[in-house]
């Protein structure tokens, strides 16, 4: 869509996925800490940064590779962060079925990307606009499922 010849192209990729890995990397390190709840809210405050911003620049027609790139670096570390903070706190209320907690998370994680992956294509336009529509609202449901399924922090 930009032009970019494909060794450019897997750099842009690769800097995303470096979003990813510092993200994990991250949690790794501070949920000890901060708790799962501390870090899955703020990596959905990072997640949904990264896809407003890039919904905001694709609509406003600034499409360029730093304004795809880095607003989909910024949304995969708050990704990073949530994922195995989720997982970890979908299995702990579960100890004896941990294996069948983890698998459902997993398949759900998968069932969710394949069907928003499937209505960006059916989208596509040309335009980076479906695929950060798809982010910024992302970020947005994050948002909601915070608010919804973990308690406030400080309520007992």
């Amino acid at each position: 869509m930009i032009g970019l010849p494909p060794d450019r192209y897997g750099f842009c990729f690769a800097a995303v996925v470096a979003g990813y890995a510092a993200g994990t990397t991250l949690a790794g390190r501070l949920t000890q800490r901060l708790g799962i709840d501390r870090m899955i809210t703020i990596g959905v405050a990072l997640a949904c940064a990264g896809g407003l911003a890039m919904a905001a620049l694709a609509w406003g027609r600034i499409e360029t590779v730093a304004t795809v790139v880095a607003p989909a670096a910024l949304y995969t570390a708050g990704v990073g962060m949530i994922f195995p903070n989720a997982q970890a706190g979908a299995m702990g209320p579960y100890p004896t079925r941990a294996g069948a907690a983890a698998a459902l998370v997993g398949f759900l994680q998968m069932a969710l990307g394949a069907m928003v992956g499937i209505a960006v294509g059916h989208a596509f336009d040309g335009t980076a606009i479906p695929m950060a529509t798809a982010l910024g609202l992302a970020g947005v449901a994050l948002v909601a499922v915070r608010v919804l399924l973990l308690p406030r922090e400080g309520a007992a």
